[in-house]
């Protein structure tokens, strides 16, 4: 146990070892600024898809594109509005840290940690099984919560993450990608293909941060979503591409392609649905990777020893501030006088 014990403290590193290897300097308000604009950004493109497909509605008939408008606008809410709330509102692990905030930090990670399992239990019981957590592996994390031994909570999170999760993660993944595949192969327009790419996406990073209880950072959720209207865009040119690829295939193919009549189309459609596909299941795994990431530095944080006497430093630095500002002010309420 000794040997062990001093294994731990050999493994451990310093405060300033973590910032310097894991903490990079960040601009936090510009990050927040791009993540508003491109959020917005994926809206628009949302809505000038609906409304160009709305707009043709109208053209045939006057109550077909009402009908269009109203299923828009549940469309905008429940598969845009409604997911981009949940990611944003989920609380995610605090990995960037300095010496000012970084045993706050801890605390943060030791609570969501402790709400990411009580979760994970409430879910496994209301559902009775929903196919994502095992009752093997539940009962550890419960045992421990009721203990309210967090070393214990921690090997269960991670197993749990290692195995049933990382199972589940990976066939929601392919589940989606291959409805955004099908659905898209049978599209016929760029546009409704572009649309379905966006909210397919959005609401599989809405799937995968409940599947594991937490988010992505800001910076991380940043580049998912520039990765996300990459894909809308690309999702609207890829079908013109591939129409020219397939009518060249055609060609070449000769007086067999007259025996299939629409050999472009279909060959072309196929193409979309696989491409299509491909550009969700990346995304997926992008999310995965920083979701993994996150947990692996938090796990590292947390094993980081904090010394008291640097919570004494910077309650002094604080309590100096204060004594000059009052002095400060005193002093000029004399000069004034």
């Amino acid at each position: 146990m000794a040997n062990q014990n001093q294994k731990n403290k050999e493994n451990k590193i310093s405060l300033d070892e973590y910032i310097n290897k894991y903490t990079q300097p960040k601009n936090f308000k510009e990050i927040k600024l791009f993540f508003v604009l491109l959020v917005t950004a994926i809206g628009i493109v949302i809505v000038f898809m609906m409304f160009s497909f709305v707009e043709k509605l109208f053209t045939i008939h006057k109550v077909a594109g009402y009908i269009g408008v109203s299923i828009s606008i549940l469309i905008f809410l429940f598969l845009y509005i409604v997911p981009i709330v949940k990611i944003t509102t989920s609380k995610h692990f605090i990995t960037h840290v300095n010496r000012e905030n970084a045993k706050a930090a801890q605390k943060h990670n030791a609570r969501l940690r402790e709400e990411i399992a009580d979760k994970m239990i409430d879910l496994s019981i209301s559902t009775n099984g929903n196919g994502w957590y095992s009752d093997a592996k539940i009962t550890p994390i419960a045992v421990a919560r009721a203990k309210k031994d967090s070393k214990s909570l921690k090997a269960a999170l991670t197993d749990i993450y290692n195995t049933d999760i990382k199972k589940a993660s990976r066939k929601m993944i392919r589940d989606i990608s291959f409805q955004v595949g099908l659905t898209t192969t049978i599209s016929q327009s760029e546009r409704v293909d572009s649309l379905i790419v966006t909210v397919s996406e959005i609401n599989l990073i809405k799937k995968l941060v409940f599947l594991y209880g937490y988010r992505p950072n800001d910076a991380q959720m940043l580049k998912i979503y520039k990765n996300v209207i990459t894909n809308a865009l690309l999702a609207y040119g890829i079908q013109s591409a591939t129409s020219s690829i397939a009518g060249g295939i055609g060609k070449l193919i000769g007086g067999a392609a007259k025996e299939i009549p629409f050999i472009s189309t279909v060959i072309g459609s196929v193409t979309d649905g696989t491409i299509n596909a491909t550009l969700t299941t990346i995304i997926g795994f992008q999310t995965i990777r920083y979701l993994k990431r996150e947990y692996k530095l938090q796990d590292i944080l947390d094993g980081v020893e904090i010394e008291d006497s640097e919570e004494e430093e910077r309650a002094l630095i604080t309590e100096i501030k204060k004594d000059i500002s009052s002095a400060s002010k005193k002093k000029k309420a004399l000069m004034q006088s």
